[in-house]
């Protein structure tokens, strides 16, 4: 451990923290948290890569104000992995703004795209907005505004399938979807809680008699598999999309092994220049859609919102 430390670990001095209790907003001001000095080691050069696994609003606003926006991105967003039967759907805003235009989904749409062609290695994933139904009627206000667009004018960049639905997300038949935070996070939420339950009443199951136990038996490793599939620790945590910079949003009961898996997706955000593929990708969004800053803003102005957390 000593030689460990003096190698490949430098312990950095912060006099506050944030506990999960703090607004956000108080949190952001201040200068000496550990969120904060972390943050500021990555912008000095000093590290490459931020990983918390803290109050995740304070979070985001600490490595928002010192790493800024990457050049026209309009509004960063939360990329989360969803397992399924083929690999991992990335889902994105998962909890970073609970409001939303249809600019700001149709830019994560190019945004999402490059993480899954830089990270995933997908060659020309498929891309969809999340909705209640598949026909282009179905959706809000925002969701049907943003994929007309993408439909006329997105589609020779990016691979937009059109809308998908709930079910499409475990199971795995589109690479990227896209939608509002605050839905992003409710079907985060229920993803998680349905596998608990399912986790729970498995072992309730095989638990009642001699004759089930045998049972489990019989299964034990298919279970083990299942479990590792949708094990959260394994998945490397939530990358802040958007930032000049490289976050991870770790979950708050992470222990060891999700943390270590949290700094090795950090450090292959960096390895394979995540962030100059959605530099890139963003370019191409502007060039299609250079009205896209000010039609937000109009939207946001005209609907009396801006973006918020939603949790």
């Amino acid at each position: 451990a000593g030689d460990l430390l003096e190698t490949r670990i430098k312990v950095v001095h912060a006099p506050d923290v944030a506990s999960m209790d703090d607004k956000a907003a108080a949190v952001v001001r201040k200068k000496t948290t550990s969120m904060r000095v972390a943050c500021d080691l990555v912008k000095n050069g000093q590290a490459t890569a931020v990983v918390s696994a803290g109050n995740s609003g304070a979070y985001m606003g600490t490595a928002l104000l010192v790493f800024g926006r990457i050049r026209g991105l309009l509004r960063p967003a939360i990329g989360t992995l969803v397992p399924n039967p083929r690999g991992q759907t990335l889902m994105l805003d998962s909890g970073a703004n609970s409001q939303v235009t249809p600019s700001y989904l149709m830019q994560w749409a190019f945004v999402g795209e490059a993480y899954a062609r830089t990270m995933q290695k997908k060659t020309r994933p498929m891309v969809s907005i999340l909705s209640n139904g598949e026909e282009d009627s179905k959706g809000t206000d925002i969701t049907r505004a943003a994929n007309h667009a993408l439909k006329e004018r997105a589609q020779k960049a990016i691979n937009y399938t059109g809308y998908c639905e709930g079910r499409d997300i475990p199971m795995g038949t589109t690479d990227v979807v896209i939608t509002d935070g605050f839905t992003g996070n409710v079907v985060l939420k229920m993803l998680e809680g349905t596998g608990r339950a399912l986790k729970e009443g498995l072992e309730e199951r095989f638990r009642r008699n001699f004759v089930s136990m045998l049972q489990y038996i019989g299964v034990k490793n298919l279970l083990q598999e299942f479990k590792t599939r949708v094990d959260y620790r394994l998945t490397g945590g939530a990358p802040l999309l958007g930032l000049n910079g490289v976050a991870i949003v770790a979950h708050g009961s992470s222990d060891a092994v999700a943390l270590g898996h949290a700094l090795r997706v950090a450090n292959l955000h960096v390895q394979l220049k995540l962030n100059d593929a959605i530099t890139e990708n963003v370019g191409v969004f502007n060039e299609l859609f250079p009205d896209a800053k000010e039609n937000a803003k109009k939207y946001a102005e005209a609907h009396g919102h801006g973006a918020a957390e939603a949790g």
